[in-house]
């Protein structure tokens, strides 16, 4: 059992969903690349790159590319990055040249992609073995080790590969995202959130062939009366909705798909199809320690992202631990599943717990030697209409059974 009622049910059945062509092209048509790298020692990998971008449709930056500007060179390729929407670097042989802040230029950039949370993807040329790498860039491979997964390049025909891979993976985790309906967790060909004056409605289609899951999908469209408050969680969101409608169709080829109507509800919700939680509270004086607001959200968000254990302080009472071993049990064992299952917990239990307002950024790793990279990036809630909400960022790795 995850939670208190029911156990998590999670589609292992139906084939992995992939966006098609179309979907790729009108995703790839609003995205900007910003291209890192050294640049002498990458002339080839860069290009490759570039095609691939071009190819998709969207659109590559590249130092090259920038023609004369009054910026200094500094300003200008930081300036890009932030303007961009996705960052991807390549990293072979060499560092770059340390700046007066101590870091080469690609770090730089890349340091400014992670201050402005923007999609990252990087690549590790394997042809060339540690010991023939700068003393600078082994350090920071390490340090990127412990937060992205890494992909491997040998050659420009591989590369080309990976970048049109990720870039395709990143597309369709707009099109086709996992979603979590209370205890059943399966995965959406169409999802389609609309906000007018009648409130908000969130259009769901499924093409879930896991019998089980669909029975209990269709179940909630025959419900007449006192419909039950149900917690829906895709992406980045979380919110209490009630299925209003749930409609079966089969196109003209035989294919079979759910369409589910919710209508978002007030959020006064109590974790019935959740991960489980004894909830938070925001400041805290117990007689050995004062927890201020900002620490308690850090014991609660490594508790959600991190599965660990709150202080031994008996008068605490915090979010418990994420159960990822659970999780992976619930997922089969399937580690291209069960990234997607962990990312949905940690974003259900940190906004229908209350702790924070926003998830911003919400990322879990492939899991690669039994661990698996964890990276929330998120809005604090807003106390006072005259100060910013702050945002916090957590980066760390679980273990993976």
């Amino acid at each position: 059992m995850l939670d208190n009622q029911r156990p998590l049910l999670v589609d292992r059945v139906t084939r992995l969903q992939e966006p098609s062509d179309q979907q790729v092209a009108q995703w790839a048509h609003y995205q900007s690349v910003f291209i890192s790298s050294t640049m002498t020692d990458l002339v080839k990998a860069r290009q490759t790159v570039r095609d691939v971008i071009s190819r998709l449709g969207a659109r590559p930056i590249m130092f090259e590319t920038f023609g004369a500007r009054s910026d200094d060179s500094r300003q200008a390729y930081l300036g890009e990055v932030r303007r961009s929407s996705i960052y991807l670097g390549l990293l072979s042989r060499r560092y770059g040249v340390r700046s007066p802040s101590g870091y080469s230029a690609t770090q730089e950039e890349y340091e400014e992609a992670r201050r402005e949370r923007k999609e990252t993807l990087l690549f590790l040329d394997s042809s060339v073995p540690d010991s023939e790498r700068e003393g600078h860039l082994n350090q920071w491979l390490k340090e990127l080790h412990q937060v992205h997964a890494v992909g491997f390049f040998n050659g420009v025909h591989e590369l080309s590969e990976q970048v049109r891979t990720s870039l395709v993976n990143l597309a369709g985790n707009q099109f086709t995202p996992w979603v979590k309906l209370d205890h059943l967790v399966f995965q959406a060909t169409r999802l389609v959130k609309r906000t007018g004056s009648q409130g908000t409605k969130v259009e769901i289609t499924t093409a879930c062939q896991e019998a089980r899951i669909r029975a209990e999908l269709a179940g909630m469209g025959r419900e007449r009366f006192g419909k039950p408050g149900r917690r829906l969680t895709y992406v980045r969101e979380s919110l209490p909705v009630q299925v209003d409608n749930v409609e079966e169709t089969i196109d003209s080829v035989g294919s079979q798909a759910l369409v589910l109507v919710c209508s978002a509800t007030d959020d006064r919700y109590v974790s019935a199809g959740g991960f489980g939680s004894f909830g938070t509270n925001w400041s805290y004086q117990s007689p050995t320690k004062t927890y201020p607001h900002s620490e308690l959200v850090g014991i609660a968000l490594r508790a959600i992202a991190l599965g660990e254990e709150p202080p031994p302080d008996p008068m605490l009472r915090t979010t418990l631990p994420t159960n990822f071993h659970a999780l992976y049990q619930a997922c089969g064992g399937d580690t291209t599943v069960f990234p997607r299952v962990a990312q949905l917990a940690m974003v259900e239990r940190a906004l229908a717990e209350g702790v924070v307002a926003s998830v911003l950024y919400a990322f879990v790793g492939n899991v690669r030697r039994g661990q698996a990279q964890i990276t929330v990036s998120a809005l604090l809630p807003q106390f006072y209409s005259n100060v910013e909400p702050e945002v916090v960022e957590l980066i760390g790795a679980i273990q993976v059974p």
